[in-house]
């Protein structure tokens, strides 16, 4: 709905906990039409406050893959997901995340 622009426009980060960690054929279906490119993991600082965002995370959670998306109007976000089974999708504002 994201990508359609048909969700809340103050949609900022959304987090999605599963019960299990996710295999490769989830993690397909979940990126499946989302033209996601794999990006490096970020470690800096930038991802766990972005706006008024505090992310909550484990101890000894680890983000397993990153993705980037961007919608027709240019917006970018990011999908993270950890070895917990958690997925995280981040909105960045315009223009932050391409400077």
């Amino acid at each position: 709905m994201w990508m359609k622009k048909k969700c809340n426009p103050r949609l900022e980060y959304l987090q999605v906990v599963t019960r299990k960690w996710l295999s490769s054929e989830v993690m397909h279906l979940l990126l499946n039409g989302l033209n996601a490119v794999q990006v490096p993991i970020r470690t800096d600082s930038q991802l766990q406050e972005l706006g008024n965002i505090k992310q909550l995370r484990f101890s000894n959670e680890k983000i397993t893959s990153e993705f980037d998306i961007t919608r027709s109007d240019g917006r970018t976000a990011t999908i993270r997901i950890s070895n917990y089974g958690i997925v995280y999708f981040f909105i960045w504002p315009f223009g932050q995340k391409n400077s």
